[in-house]
Parts: C-alpha cells; sequence; structure tokens
C-alpha cells in the first residue's frame, strides 16, 4: 500500500480523535495519546511518500539499528517518528484498559 492511501486510511480510522486534535481541542482520556500517534503516523506517511529512494528512508534506518548498541542513538527523523508513533499508541492502548 503506497503511503498516501495509508494515510487516507489513518484519517478515516481516527477521524474523531484527529477532529479534537486539529482544532485543539481537548481529547476524550485516552483519545490525547491516540491522535498523537495518528498525527505521527501521518507525519511518517508523508515523509515515505517524500523519499527518493536514493538517500536512506525509513526501511534503511530501521535495518542499520545497531541492536548490541542501544545506547548509541542513530536513528534518522523518520525512524524517530515511528519510535515517537510506536510509544503514543502503546499509551493510547494501556490507557483504554484502565
Amino acid at each position: 500500500m503506497h503511503p498516501l492511501e495509508t494515510a487516507v486510511a489513518l484519517r478515516d480510522g481516527f477521524r474523531e480523535a484527529l477532529e479534537h486534535f486539529d482544532v485543539g481541542g481537548e481529547p476524550g482520556e485516552g483519545e490525547g495519546h491516540t491522535a498523537t500517534a495518528a498525527g505521527l503516523l501521518l507525519q511518517l506517511c508523508d515523509a515515505v511518500a517524500r523519499e527518493s529512494g536514493e538517500d536512506g528512508g525509513l526501511a534503511a534506518q530501521l535495518a542499520s539499528i545497531d541492536i548490541t548498541n542501544l545506547n548509541v542513538l542513530t536513528l534518522g527523523a523518520s525512524a524517530q517518528l515511528y519510535g515517537a508513533a510506536q510509544v503514543a499508541a502503546l499509551e493510547a492502548d494501556r490507557s483504554s484498559r484502565h
């Protein structure tokens, strides 16, 4: 699936959470993390869609993570967005269970 198609699906699937986020309103409990995760994933979709294939895009950034030395931050911008979106999604999930 193309990143822009993924972005459309994200906007459709998380429309309510993103509406609160977009207008500066207060999201419901747990919805803030959901909106943050969706917003970060939308940014990631845009970044991946703009990749030329000639530079170190998201796939290259993720593949170059040195799991033997995780104390060294070597992630590029796309991989950082990916990580932040995962954290926000985990927080949204945790909030929905309480």
